[in-house]
């Protein structure tokens, strides 16, 4: 039997309760967790080509470095730490309008120790990033396309929408494409690092729950409608 209005106004209204409840509780932003600069000049990362130019991989090694802002206060700002990443490039280079673009993926982590010891003030994978930088130019950057899931000693709790951002600055050789990769180069590096710090309030927790509810109202209703 077909519904009744006053039986579809029900099942309407049960289920648009439910769907603004769970939009309302699933919203969420990315903060700043964490940003640092190079604790000394000149270059501290290096880029190298393989043999028949068809990959290249980046990195710093026990890199001195200043984090300038870390989440939740829980340490003052400026502090030393030690930056460590390894990214590999994961695609052939292309260059578009100019701008020359590469996936990578590799990890990265920041920590009081040398080669990742120590508090882990910051680290994570990064299995989708993309290098982007204008041929010709001497500054250019990796950023995750996906989200990375971040762990850390100091900042908590991290979640999604989360991003990641290495900036190259004082690139030499300047930016270009060697074979089907870019070309190695050396350069200095700083970072920002965003994910989102909420957590489900008991007010949102409620909503959660009348949204349940009403969506499970919705079916209900249909069902008792349609008899």
């Amino acid at each position: 039997m077909l519904f009744s209005t006053r039986c579809r106004s029900i099942v309407l209204g049960l289920a648009l309760a439910g769907l603004s409840s769970l939009g309302a509780v699933g919203s969420a932003h990315a903060d700043v967790i964490l940003t640092f600069g190079q604790a000394v000049d000149g270059p501290t990362v290096n880029a190298t080509n393989d043999v028949g130019g068809t990959s290249t991989e980046i990195k710093a090694t026990n890199v001195a470095v200043i984090v300038t802002q870390i989440a939740g206060a829980v340490l003052p700002t400026p502090f030393l730490a030690t930056l460590n990443f390894d990214f590999k490039s994961a695609g052939p280079a292309v260059s578009v309008f100019g701008q020359d673009l590469q996936q990578y993926l590799g990890s990265f982590s920041i920590t009081s120790g040398l080669n990742g010891t120590g508090t882990n003030y910051l680290s994570s994978g990064l299995v989708d990033a993309v290098l982007n930088g204008t041929n010709g130019q001497t500054a250019l950057g990796i950023a995750s396309s996906t989200d990375p899931i971040f762990t850390s000693d100091v900042i908590g709790p991290l979640g999604f929408p989360s991003s990641a951002s290495f900036s190259f600055a004082s690139v030499s050789p300047a930016i270009h494409i060697n074979g089907s990769t870019i070309a190695g180069f050396t350069s200095s590096v700083s970072g920002t690092f965003g994910a989102s710090q909420s957590v489900p309030e008991p007010s949102s927790l409620a909503l959660l729950g009348l949204g349940v509810i009403g969506l499970a109202g919705a079916a209900y209703r249909r069902r008792t409608c349609a008899v």
